[in-house]
């Protein structure tokens, strides 16, 4: 009988082969023995001592999605995920009768944060860098995360009330609204969060699944919208209930990041991020790409819902995601015309816009698109990684296995990254 050291060396071994998850799974079952022991030692290792390695490839803990390897210091992966954002080039946004409406949808945190975006629009010193065109309006509603907008039992409240009252309130018509702006999260996490990424009973995969349903909801409810930009929840970690809390804000961000990559266009519809809102504590030392960082004086009594300091912070960064975008931003490459329009019997004369990225239409017409242009940005998604495969197999929860796979993912995963 072979000595248990060397046994034991070849378990470790055995689990340092980069096959997929399944079929370490199948293997894994049917190990016996000092290999056992073995794996129940990691696992005691596991539960006791905290994993808080946050620099060189890979973290267990949450790091901003849009900062990965940009040192040799900053992780590259999050538990296997990868940390860069999804980049699926630039829509062509095409105006309707001289409009490109912009509407906000989502919860309260969407609400709350769109009406200071609305209202920083009008002013300085955003007003001035807006292509005119450009006219937005909030949507979104308390209380109403994703589950609800998939949910037609919903829709008087929320499309209906939308398109049928708060657009033309706003001075435009439906076929007018081209861009949607999506502040996305799972609502009904109470039995989820209780699970993380990457059991398959997470909100991970939960949210992954409804961004699907509301893809499919759009060209339904806007058929004449061209793109959505959607963003994920900022920082959970100050919240007062779990369910609202770390790290499941952060890991919706990586549901989203990877459903983008998956689906670049949805009937026609394009997809791409919003500003990347999430980003820790300041007191960590850390701040996302656009620099910024949460304090608890930022959130509200409940440590969720934002202040007027984090709605400064999250305007800024919408209007410089959209300022990235040629539809939004004024263009000053060709020479301005004056228009005369009349604003309460007052005659106002300014230059019209001339947005490359913008062509205006009538209603019903067939807009007619720019010259492609080579902008240095493609349209072809980042490129898969072999994480694919991993994500796959630990969407099926086998009831064959059940909770014994669950456990078993974990350990594999452990063990994984020590052998990183």
């Amino acid at each position: 009988m072979e000595p248990a050291k060397t046994r034991g060396n070849k378990a470790v071994a055995y689990f340092s082969k980069r096959t997929t998850i399944n079929s370490m799974l199948k293997n894994l079952i049917k190990t016996t023995g000092i290999e056992i022991v073995f794996i129940l030692f990691i696992t005691i290792a596991f539960i006791f001592v905290p994993v808080t390695r946050v620099s060189g490839a890979y973290t267990t803990q949450p790091f901003p999605i849009d900062r990965g390897g940009e040192s040799a210091s900053t992780p590259t992966t999050y538990k296997g995920l990868l940390l860069r954002l999804t980049n699926n080039g630039k829509p062509t946004i095409t105006a309707v009768d001289g409009r490109i409406g912009v509407v906000c949808v989502g919860m309260s945190n969407g609400i709350q944060e769109c009406d200071d975006y609305v209202k920083k629009v009008l002013i300085e010193p955003f007003v001035s860098k807006i292509n005119p065109q450009v006219k937005v309006v909030n949507c979104a509603l308390g209380s109403h995360a994703i589950e609800r907008w998939n949910n037609p039992a919903y829709d008087s409240v929320l499309w209906d009330s939308c398109i049928n009252s708060k657009i033309p309130s706003a001075g435009l018509r439906p076929d007018q609204v081209r861009v949607i702006y999506h502040k996305a999260a799972d609502q009904e996490t109470n039995v989820s969060a209780r699970y993380q990424y990457p059991d398959p009973k997470s909100d991970y995969f939960n949210f992954y699944n409804n961004l699907t349903t509301f893809a499919n909801r759009v060209p339904v409810k806007f058929p004449s919208v061209q793109a959505v930009y959607t963003t994920s929840r900022s920082y959970g970690g100050f919240a007062t209930n779990a369910i609202r809390g770390e790290p499941l804000s952060y890991e919706e961000g990586h549901a989203l990041n990877k459903w983008l990559l998956d689906h670049p266009k949805v009937s026609g519809v394009w997809y791409g991020w919003g500003p990347y809102i999430w980003a820790p504590d300041c007191a960590t030392g850390i701040t996302n790409k656009n620099g910024v960082c949460y304090v608890r004086s930022d959130y509200q009594s409940d440590g969720v819902h934002p202040e007027q300091t984090a709605k400064n912070k999250i305007s800024k960064m919408i209007h410089n995601r959209f300022l990235s975008q040629k539809w939004y931003a004024v263009s000053t490459s060709t020479t301005p015309v004056t228009i005369t329009t009349t604003t309460s019997g007052a005659t106002v004369t300014k230059p019209p816009p001339t947005n490359p990225d913008t062509t205006t239409t009538t209603s019903g017409a067939t807009p007619v698109k720019p010259s492609p242009t080579n902008s240095g940005t493609s349209n072809i998604p980042t490129p898969r990684t072999n994480y694919d495969e991993e994500l796959a197999a630990l969407k099926t929860d086998s009831d064959d296995v059940g909770i014994v796979t669950r456990f078993l993912q974990k350990i594999i995963l452990f063990i994984e990254w020590l052998l990183w």
